[in-house]
Parts: structure tokens; C-alpha cells; sequence
């Protein structure tokens, strides 16, 4: 009965052991906000949240290890032909299930898993309506054409003092791609009249109540009148500091 499904990726060091009761939490209270997004702003549909470990993601202690390391591509070249499988059977059993009006695929990827979810994107033509990087050192294209998305149909969410989203470890930085939307962490009033808190580091953008979260479940719902984006932000004076949400996110190298 789904209308829209959101599959979560994770990166760097995620097992099902440590990580999946956290990240179900997570996925949870973002995908019951897409839902309430949906029902009074939306197409009314139900909104549901995978979140997928079905790869083997780097782990800490294989960061020295070739073919494993999280600096490398073995993991996510591994890992995105499971995605495509997963996200073609999901695009299968909903167009079995409901031919007329089969579900929207929509991905999170977050720190590596965004490289795992480019490397999908890239390879499959599964009809995926919107992905959104957050945290990420790169998608592994240069271009959002080659994600085989709809036109507008990459957000990206980059924290301003996120590391890992600063090195633009794997092909072009997603945040600065053309034709990429960039998503607001900052704190700001959102639409239904609550202050979005703000998302720093790596490891907020899933927090309740951020602007983050509003923004991804907004992708996720189909509501995307609803996101924040990064404001248009005024020429940068030697005399006066930028307002903290037109900072550029951290850049390594």
C-alpha cells in the first residue's frame, strides 16, 4: 500500500549488530514525518522507510586493507549491484501491486553510502524519483545526468563543518555538481511554523526536529515545495562575515 518508498544507505562502519535498532529509530521518525507531510500537503499516500544494510560496509579496522578500505572503491563497487537489485524488485512489486499508481523510489545515502548509491544510480535505470546525498565525499560520477535521474532530481546536504563531506574523496563533489538542489541544515522557521534545529558534523542530519530531517522527509513525501534550500546569499565583504547559513560547507584539498 506504500505511495512512496525512502531506502536509507549507510556508510562507514554500519553492521546490523551495532547500527540497525539506531538507524531503524532514525528512519522511522523521518519517514512518520514524510507520512504527516504527506497526508496535508501532498498526494495523501503512505510513506515508507527502508533502511538497508545489505552490503558490507567498510569497517575501522580495514581502513589499511586493499580492496576494503573506506578510501576506496572496493566496498561500494561490491555493495551498488545489490542496491540495483533491491531497488528493481521494490520498482517490480510495486508495479505488480498497484500498476495504476505504483509507488515513488526515493534514496538516502549517507557518508559512503551516497558512493554506493551513486555507483547504483549510475549503473541501473531503475525509475528512482529523487536521491539525496548528505555527508557525502562523493557519489562516483561527475555528473548528475549520470545518475539516470528526473531533471531536479539530486538534493544534497552538506553540514559546514562535516570532514568527510569535504573531501571529495570519489569523483565530484556533490554539492557542487550543476543541477544538484542544495538542501539547508541551518536552523530556520520551517513551514508549519517550527524552528528546524541545525545539523553539524557528520553524524546529525537524521536528528528529529533539524532542518535536515524536514528537508529529507519533504524529498521523501513528494512535497519538495516544502524544502529549505540553501539561501541566495549576499557578495562576501572583507568588513563583515557571512550569516552562518551562507557559509560554504568545509573544503578539504
Amino acid at each position: 500500500t506504500a505511495g512512496h518508498i525512502a531506502v536509507f544507505i549507510p556508510g562507514f562502519q554500519a553492521d546490523v549488530a551495532g547500527d540497525l535498532a539506531r538507524y531503524s529509530r532514525e528512519i522511522e521518525d523521518a519517514t512518520d514525518l514524510a507520512g504527516r507531510l504527506s497526508r496535508t500537503h501532498g498526494d495523501g499516500r503512505p510513506v515508507v522507510g527502508v533502511t538497508w544494510l545489505g552490503y558490507a560496509a567498510p569497517a575501522l579496522l580495514e581502513v589499511l586493507t586493499p580492496g576494503r578500505s573506506v578510501a576506496g572503491w572496493g566496498p561500494a563497487r561490491s555493495g551498488a549491484p545489490a542496491l540495483g537489485r533491491l531497488l528493481g524488485g521494490l520498482d517490480a512489486a510495486g508495479r505488480s501491486a498497484r500498476p495504476a499508481a505504483p509507488p515513488r523510489l526515493v534514496v538516502w545515502g549517507h557518508s559512503y553510502g551516497s558512493v554506493v548509491t551513486g555507483l547504483a544510480l549510475r549503473e541501473n535505470s531503475v525509475p528512482v524519483s529523487a536521491a539525496v546525498a548528505f555527508g557525502s565525499p562523493g557519489m562516483g560520477v561527475d555528473a548528475v545526468s549520470e545518475l539516470h535521474l528526473p531533471p531536479g532530481g539530486l538534493y544534497v546536504a552538506e553540514a559546514l563543518d562535516d570532514v568527510v563531506a569535504a573531501t571529495s574523496r570519489f569523483a565530484a563533489d556533490p554539492g557542487l555538481m550543476p543541477g544538484a538542489v542544495q538542501l539547508s541544515v541551518a536552523a530556520q522557521v520551517l513551514p508549519d511554523g517550527s524552528v528546524g534545529r541545525l545539523s553539524m558534523g557528520h553524524e546529525e542530519y537524521l536528528v528529529p526536529g533539524s532542518t535536515s530531517q524536514w528537508n529529507l522527509a519533504a524529498v521523501a513525501a513528494g512535497t519538495t515545495d516544502l524544502i529549505r534550500t540553501r539561501p541566495a546569499c549576499p557578495p562576501r565583504s572583507l568588513w563583515s562575515p557571512p550569516p552562518p547559513a551562507c557559509e560554504r560547507p568545509l573544503r578539504i584539498g
